[in-house]
């Protein structure tokens, strides 16, 4: 290899195009019920998760990424509100019943950890909902994209890259 003072080198940061999300299963219990996955999504303090990821990455709130021409600043998304996540828990139709206990998390990976965004969102919701997550085996490859196609899931953490910046 040349040294980089033989060659054309720079450093440069910036905004990368992607977005780290959970994905809920609408079609299995209790995802099927609108009122839990907006409460899910409401007990989850993404300003938090910035902070944990040391400012490598910006809270998400919707989809599009910023440095995509369809992002929209100001867009807001679902706002935190752990008191409000609490009543639509109370109006489900799964309050009080075991479709809110031992409710799995698919993730993607081999390692042993989930990582410390998704610890933080699982005890986001554990403390603002008292509802224990459970992180399933971790899925690699097409063993994940086969289970996520499948359905085959309750929750699971996924991402998408934008190999350009075209939403």
């Amino acid at each position: 290899s040349l040294p980089c003072s033989s060659l054309r080198c720079s450093s440069r940061s910036g905004s990368s195009l992607d977005v780290f999300y959970v994905v809920f299963n609408t079609e299995k219990p209790p995802f099927d019920d609108p009122l839990v996955r907006r409460a899910f999504a409401m007990a989850v303090n993404k300003k938090d998760l910035g902070i944990i990821g040391e400012g490598l990455f910006i809270p998400a709130l919707g989809i599009i990424p910023p440095g995509i021409d369809a992002y929209d600043p100001n867009f807001v998304g679902i706002p935190f509100d752990p008191e409000g996540a609490k009543q639509l828990l109370l109006e489900s139709k799964y309050w009080n019943t075991d479709k809110l206990k031992n409710v799995e998390l698919l993730r993607g990976g081999s390692g042993p950890e989930a990582g410390p965004v998704t610890e933080a969102i699982l005890d986001m919701w554990r403390k603002n909902l008292s509802i224990q997550v459970i992180i399933d085996e971790p899925a690699t490859g097409q063993v994940y994209q086969n289970r996520i196609s499948g359905g085959d899931y309750q929750i699971a953490v996924s991402g998408w890259i934008a190999d350009y910046p075209d939403a």
